[in-house]
């Protein structure tokens, strides 16, 4: 089993939708449309992953912003994203820092540079710069919302559905707010609301693989397997790009819970199929998950049920 989250990289991802106005304004435009065209090319995420090849593209393009006006602070905070996507992290916070250095009223670096340092599991840092980017924000949901998944990173989920909740009073049309609430639910086992939430999300983007693939594991413990199978088969069935598909393994998982399923209703044909489908898939077993689970390796299930 696994459990998936929406990421933390909400703004990093709508950089080209939020104003920069405070940002000064560039002194040349040749310049600026290289910034535009980095900005075009980190659109092209899925579930707020990009590509290596069009991190790497959109890298060399403000690469050449920089190179002909260095002084412009939101050409640094897209170069931090752009290494955020190549995995490396230390150049994230270096460029995000430069970006601050020459404004430091620029939300978005802020913003980026807490989901960094969250992600590098510096939780304390990660809050002190998100509480930083709320000072300047005229739209504080997304920012709740990161503040959101790094309290449940951070094990205080008490304080995270608070956030989550205050990010679907701002904007109740925000589905991956219900979607992360509704995954903090699930790990509580708290499998109604859980539901109540992914629906939503599901209501809101009815192609949302995750959300999916999520309500079938509250199926699947709530021993409703018909369910949770229509969940997990329509979860596989939703085709994704190139971005998605090199940042999540979500359809192993997918087929490894199927087997699941089909082996609580007592169908060993049917489980071996999709626990072999799973592996082939890349699914990777984790030990800690027979604890935190009850889920078994798929390996050792086929040696012990399969022909």
């Amino acid at each position: 089993m696994k459990i998936n989250l929406t990421p933390t990289l909400l703004l990093l991802c709508l950089v080209g939708f939020i104003s920069s106005f405070r940002n000064s304004e560039p002194l040349i435009p040749k310049a600026e449309k290289y910034y535009e065209k980095a900005l075009e090319i980190l659109q092209n995420t899925s579930e707020n992953a990009l590509s290596q090849a069009m991190a790497k593209e959109a890298l060399l393009t403000i690469e050449k912003a920089i190179a002909i006006d260095p002084t412009v602070s939101k050409y640094y905070r897209v170069r931090g994203t752009c290494y955020f996507h190549l995995k490396n992290k230390e150049m994230s916070i270096t460029n995000y820092l430069k970006a601050i250095e020459l404004d430091s009223s620029n939300e978005l670096a802020l913003m980026n540079l807490a989901i960094t340092y969250e992600n590098m599991d510096s939780f304390k840092w990660a809050e002190s710069y998100y509480s930083k980017a709320l000072d300047y924000t005229e739209t504080p949901a997304g920012i709740y919302f990161n503040i959101g998944l790094l309290y449940h990173k951070w094990g205080k989920d008490t304080m995270a559905i608070e956030a989550f909740n205050r990010v679907i009073k701002l904007a109740p049309g925000f589905g991956d707010a219900y979607s992360n609430r509704g995954t903090i639910y699930l790990a509580l086992k708290s499998y109604e609301e859980a539901i109540a939430d992914f629906d939503l999300v599901i209501k809101y983007n009815p192609e949302n693989k995750i959300a999916y693939n999520n309500r079938g594991l509250c199926q699947f413990y709530l021993k409703r397997y018909e369910l949770a199978i229509l969940d997990y088969k329509k979860a596989i069935s939703i085709k994704m790009d190139k971005s998605f598909k090199e940042n999540y393994s979500t359809d192993a998982y997918s087929y490894n819970n199927l087997g699941n399923c089909y082996k609580a209703l007592g169908d060993d044909d049917e489980a071996c199929k999709y626990w072999k489908q799973a592996i082939e898939k890349g699914y990777v077993y984790q030990k800690k998950w027979k604890e935190e689970y009850n889920i078994d390796d798929p390996k050792d299930l086929i040696l012990k049920y399969c022909k």
